[in-house]
């Protein structure tokens, strides 16, 4: 899988950027997310395979258009392609063709091995390098994404989207290399245990802050 070609280490600007934001967040936004997302945990087999739909439908789309797509696909079989593509394609969100061709594939792997995305190790990150190898039309931080969703008060893996890639300094259009990510990811991981946080959690403060939200009720209400 293609991730970009810059191999560069953290520049001491771009860790001073991750570490004045995790000093920035208050208690009691740790506290409303917790709350929340405790009660967003999937505790279905549906609900996780939706989870990874919406990751899906997340894809190159705004959040309000990602929402469109997955409420017109969730709890819904993927199993015909052409349908997909057809709910897709009404939504107007984009990349339909491509995101089509990913939700099949998904569900496909989903029928031959569910118990790969259900029975969850602790660690996951050796689970999301495997899978963003096996799945198509998803990258790297759209699989921890959906991982994340699945497991928020616990994932040890981080979606670098564009927003987190913007505070890190990073081209926000340029997905980082595989070395790179990892080395933002770790250090993710280590503020937000030094600052006792979810990785998960931390990551919805900073995009929910973002659009102006105290939580991630205004879209993640559909999952």
């Amino acid at each position: 899988m293609a991730m970009g070609r810059p191999i560069i280490p953290l520049s001491r600007t771009s860790k001073q950027r991750v570490r004045n934001f995790f000093d920035s967040i208050e208690d009691h936004e740790i506290t409303t997310q917790t709350k929340y997302w405790r009660k967003r945990t999937p505790s279905t087999s549906q609900e996780i395979k939706n989870r990874w739909v919406f990751a899906y439908t997340s894809v190159h789309t705004s959040w309000d258009k990602n929402v469109t797509q997955y409420c017109l696909l969730k709890d819904k079989p993927i199993s015909n392609r052409a349908q997909i593509e057809y709910q897709l394609i009404l939504s107007r969100g984009g990349m339909q063709s491509q995101k089509a061709d990913g939700i099949f594939h998904f569900g496909l792997s989903w029928d031959r091995n569910k118990e790969i995305f259900l029975n969850q190790p602790d660690c996951l990150r050796g689970l999301r390098d495997d899978l963003s190898k096996q799945l198509i039309q998803i990258n790297f931080a759209k699989v921890s994404f959906a991982l994340e969703m699945c497991n928020p008060l616990t994932a040890n893996v981080v979606c670098l989207d564009r927003h987190i890639l913007g505070l890190y300094g990073h081209d926000k259009e340029l997905a980082p290399g595989i070395t790179l990510y990892r080395r933002m990811e770790d250090y993710w991981l280590r503020l937000s245990e030094l600052r006792d946080v979810p990785p998960y959690i931390a990551r919805c403060i900073y995009w929910d802050r973002a659009q102006n939200h105290t939580d991630s009720h205004y879209w993640a209400k559909v999952l």
